[in-house]
């Protein structure tokens, strides 16, 4: 199986998304949105935007590491989770660039 994006409802009737790798684990966490149309429209913006070094955001609080995938205008539309080391983080980064522009999109609700 390859990668994909999760759609979500919260239980406020809002709507996320995560990018999903082969093996399940959430490689990029949207912020919510109200409406399910939102959330897919920046769903195609992460297909369209993931390959581009300079929309990647990277961030250190701590000693923990992230990134943000970012619109062109620097809306962010997706948070990595927490990493230990810059390298991981870094090889997530790569992770998302290489399977960020999957089609495929699986909605939980």
């Amino acid at each position: 199986m390859s990668s994909w994006f999760e759609l979500n409802k919260t239980p406020d009737g809002e709507y996320n998304f995560n990018l999903k790798s082969e093996s399940g684990e959430t490689l990029l966490s949207s912020p919510n949105y109200y409406s399910k149309g939102n959330a897919k429209m920046d769903i195609s913006d992460v297909q369209h935007s993931c390959g581009y070094d300079a929309l990647y955001e990277k961030k250190s609080e701590g000693n923990q590491h992230y990134f943000e995938l970012k619109t062109p205008k620097r809306r962010v539309l997706g948070t990595s989770q927490m990493f230990k080391s810059a390298e991981d983080r870094d090889t997530a980064l790569a992770v998302v660039k290489a399977s960020g522009g999957t089609k495929t999109t699986k909605e939980t609700f």
